[in-house]
């Protein structure tokens, strides 16, 4: 194994991350944070990231691949589990082997890589270098796979499975690692960093110490281009269901639900919905792609949501409640996860409409009980910034490590 740098002097740390903003977001403060402490980084994502990551002072490496044209698939079951092997033998395909050539060629001392990106695994494995898995939503073990399974997050059948499984044992053979890389299965490296609270953590008292669970980083100051709210004293609501959304029935049950005067309201559709696809539009309703969402939610009082767990922390930062209308299976642990601590309300598929959206709205409106819960939630589990305390745990961690070799 090559010995790592010395523990007194800056280290170079490779982050690989899988090209979507739920899973980038939530690392730009600990790669900003690691460079604040003088610390070299260089972020290897597609290039749709790029001014996000140079902004951190961290150097942008594109990674050759970027996520399908369209919208991710509602399936929750076998098919969408297959699809996301694929995924990752396409990250594998076309972005490992350009990333382990800049690798050997320019030495990092550790690779922090994304849950769901393999070249970064596999990079770290092939190297003989500490790895560092960052998390940015609930994290797994035996205690919490009946929640996921609850939520419709089943794998396929075996003969489904095992054209996906020949590919991944290609891989790994052709590139020289073990096939739980490329699978990006388990064991886990020596240390996980999970962008949540413990708190907030699904059985997060089963979680060893090689879980930290960080929490979220507030956004710093200047990042909402001047963002200001609509005029007026009408409660606000905040209507977005993540960039990669196509749900003109949520917007649209959203617009007959808040539509008046007794509302403003803020819709992000995202960027693939067609507006037109939402019927006349009430005036004074302000509709984009995508909106600052931290700067947004300072000024909201309510927030209709998918349950991503970026928006989740966001809300929880801002003492925002939340009526989480969930589509994908992580989103509905989410929401059983939001409802379960008190922090909102929860409606299913089945259960939407204008009046019931309205209705679970305006019961959070005010000095209400989920209220109450999100600022004391805030208060007792979000009082520290997760990019610290991310960077404390690296730190510490390859400490570690250049003591052990």
């Amino acid at each position: 194994m090559r010995k790592i740098a010395d523990e007194r002097v800056g280290r170079h740390l490779l982050f690989v991350c899988l090209p979507a903003d739920g899973h980038v977001n939530p690392t730009l403060p600990f790669a900003a944070e690691l460079v604040r402490r003088g610390h070299r980084v260089t972020y290897a994502t597609s290039d749709r990231f790029a001014a996000a990551v140079t902004a951190t002072g961290a150097e942008f490496l594109p990674i050759g691949f970027a996520l399908p044209p369209g919208t991710p698939t509602a399936d929750s079951g076998p098919t969408r589990y297959v699809e996301r092997m694929r995924l990752y033998a396409d990250l594998v395909e076309n972005g490992y082997q350009a990333l382990y050539q800049w690798a050997v060629a320019h030495g990092p001392d550790s690779v922090c890589y994304d849950m769901s990106t393999p070249p970064g695994r596999m990079i770290a494995e092939r190297l003989g270098l500490p790895g560092i898995r960052m998390l940015p939503t609930i994290a797994g073990n035996e205690h919490t796979r009946a929640q996921f399974q609850a939520a419709g997050m089943s794998g396929p059948e075996r003969a489904a499975l095992r054209p996906v499984w020949r590919d991944m044992r290609r891989l790994a053979v052709q590139h020289g690692v073990n096939t739980a890389a490329v699978m990006m299965a388990e064991p886990t490296p020596g240390l996980n960093i999970v962008f949540l609270p413990r708190a907030f953590q699904p059985a997060g008292e089963t979680f060893a110490d090689d879980f930290v669970f960080a929490g979220p980083s507030a956004m710093p100051a200047g990042t909402d281009d001047g963002w200001q709210p609509p005029p007026g004293e009408a409660p606000l609501v905040l209507v977005a269901l993540g960039t990669a959304s196509n749900r003109p029935e949520v917007y649209r049950a959203a617009l007959g639900a808040f539509g008046t005067a007794d509302w403003r309201v803020v819709l992000a559709v995202g960027e693939h919905l067609d507006v037109a696809a939402l019927g006349p539009v009430p005036e004074g309703v302000v509709v984009a792609s995508v909106v600052p969402q931290p700067a947004v939610l300072r000024h909201a009082d309510v927030f209709v949501s998918h349950g991503g767990m970026n928006s989740v922390m966001e809300s929880l930062l801002a003492v925002v409640p939340t009526v989480v209308v969930p589509e994908r299976p992580e989103q509905k642990v989410n929401a059983a996860r939001v409802a379960e601590l008190g922090l909102g309300r929860r409606l299913t598929a089945g259960e939407l409409s204008a009046s019931a959206l309205r209705d679970a709205a305006t019961a959070l409106l005010g000095d209400s009980p989920e209220r109450a819960a999100v600022r004391g939630f805030r208060d007792r589990h979000l009082r520290g910034d997760g990019a610290i305390v991310a960077a404390d745990a690296a730190e510490a961690f390859l400490a570690r490590r250049a003591v052990a070799v």
